[in-house]
């Protein structure tokens, strides 16, 4: 007798189940690790996972609480080990990969916007990438002073992604321009004068953006549509301007190095089957992992842990 399969409603109701339950692993991040906001499941199961690359596993880092329908945008992992999620909804989450608790690290009123984008600076601070009513804001936070305005201006709205490149310029990456539907890439000094805006046809969406220490730009492509069509990762050489099409994909949504240029990214497909996520190694290609997308980063130091008690500004914690 054949044996009888689980109807896929029911399996797909087991699974979420089976998610909301799952207890957060005991991950200790190490150099080279890859970390993601996974949102494939929707973004009330929103996840941070911990992805090593050459490895098949997936680690469950934190689930649902503050990132449930907090449209988390992008994350960055500080040198104390501490992960910060950029969350458009509600400021700057902070989690603890020891055990998954999460506590709200910057509030929207301490930003004076929504949280779109992280990064960190030369020397390892944190900057937040900022939007609010008719304008984008670049903000530094300074271990002794706090929050100081880097750049700002109707210029940087819309802006969907920031990345600090090993010399301390900043690049910013718009999704669409007023007169197309590519988008472009805006180079910044540290102390927020414009130097370049890169544009090209190679565009189709730029989001997330990586900085090699040799001069080169990547960036993750939406296409023209976020069903996962059109999309790929483009590079830009900085010094020429010249942006290629660095490997045909559908919908991308992520996109991180790992020094000097060990490329990842995170991709979506849909065919006849339905949809497929996936996390890849661009260069050498073969690597990947299936069942994650989103925004992705690296884990550019081995970190020093720090005391998790002083990583968040409100003092709730959520599971």
């Amino acid at each position: 007798m054949a044996a009888m399969k689980t109807p896929a409603p029911l399996f797909a109701t087991a699974l979420l189940a089976a998610l909301l339950t799952a207890p957060a692993s005991a991950v200790t991040l190490h150099q080279g690790d890859l970390v993601a906001i996974d949102t494939h499941f929707g973004s009330l199961y929103t996840r941070i996972v911990r992805i090593v690359p050459g490895s098949g596993s997936v680690d469950l880092i934190s689930i649902r609480g503050m990132l449930d329908n907090s449209n988390a945008n992008d994350l960055e992992v500080m040198g104390d080990g501490r992960i910060l999620v950029a969350a458009y909804a509600k400021g700057i989450i902070a989690i603890d990969p020891g055990d998954g608790t999460q506590s709200l690290y910057r509030t929207e009123a301490d930003l004076g916007g929504h949280a779109t984008a992280l990064a960190r600076g030369t020397n390892g601070e944190l900057l937040i990438l900022v939007t609010t009513t008719g304008e984008g804001r670049i903000l530094r936070e300074d271990p002794k002073t706090g929050l100081e305005v880097v750049a700002s201006g109707s210029d940087l709205y819309g802006a969907s992604d920031l990345a600090n490149a090993p010399g301390g310029d900043l690049f910013v990456s718009f999704p669409t321009l007023p007169v197309s539907n590519q988008g472009s890439i805006a180079r910044l000094s540290s102390q927020g004068a414009r130097l370049a805006v890169y544009a090209s046809d190679q565009f189709h969406g730029p989001s997330q953006l990586a900085v090699t220490g040799n001069g080169r730009v990547y960036a993750s492509n939406w296409g023209a549509m976020n069903a996962g069509y059109g999309g790929g990762v483009t590079r830009t050489e900085i010094a020429t301007g010249v942006t290629v099409a660095a490997v045909g994909a559908s919908a991308c949504e992520g996109v991180a190095v790992v020094s000097p240029e060990q490329v990842f990214y995170s991709t979506k497909s849909t065919d006849m089957s339905g949809e497929h996520w996936s996390v890849r190694q661009m260069f050498p290609a073969g690597w990947g992992v299936s069942d994650v997308t989103g925004p992705i980063t690296t884990v550019a130091e081995e970190p020093v842990p720090a005391h998790s008690a002083t990583w968040g500004a409100v003092k709730r914690i959520y599971r």
